[in-house]
């Protein structure tokens, strides 16, 4: 799967175990283990996706733009979790 930067979110970034840096379609850099990234938040990853890769566009092939999407990435990890409220069956 392919998204832009703009469109990532912590959603997304749980649904995968890899994320690469994309240059004009084009993987670059090095990939970003997310298994990592969560134990370096303290996050303990239940579910191991395996091979699931999501590759995020970004501008411009240098270290600026991929610390970007680290950065990006960090600061929605740091976002508390939405769960979507639920009814009960007789609809309070």
């Amino acid at each position: 799967m392919r998204v832009g930067i703009e469109a990532l979110t912590r959603e997304l970034i749980s649904q995968h175990d890899w994320i690469f840096p994309v240059v004009n379609g084009k993987r670059i850099g090095h990939e970003i283990d997310m298994a990592s990234v969560y134990s370096l938040h303290g996050i303990k990853a239940l579910i191991v996706h395996g091979t699931s890769i999501l590759e995020v566009e970004i501008e411009i092939d240098s270290v600026e733009n991929r610390e970007m999407l680290h950065e990006k990435i960090r600061a929605l990890l740091e976002q508390p979790l939405i769960y979507p409220q639920y009814q009960d069956i007789d609809g309070s």
